[in-house]
């Protein structure tokens, strides 16, 4: 069998790359605001909130990754 007859993964995109990071970040940012009252008995600084509203926009650009490269 030629090695061009192996099927390969499909190649991701940079696009939706960054979008599985930010919304990665974004997870985390929600994840710290949750637990920082709790384990650490104080408010969740502003700088939390902001990490948290990552999740949205990479959201928004995986989806847009998707439908512009026809999956």
């Amino acid at each position: 069998m030629s090695p061009e007859a192996v099927d390969s993964p499909p190649h991701r995109s940079r696009l939706f790359t960054t979008a599985l990071v930010l919304f990665g970040l974004g997870v985390l940012g929600i994840a710290a605001v949750f637990l920082s009252r709790p384990l650490a008995d104080y408010n969740p600084p502003l700088a939390f909130y902001l990490v948290g509203m990552l999740l949205p926009v990479g959201l928004f650009l995986a989806v847009y990754s998707a439908f512009r490269s026809n999956r």
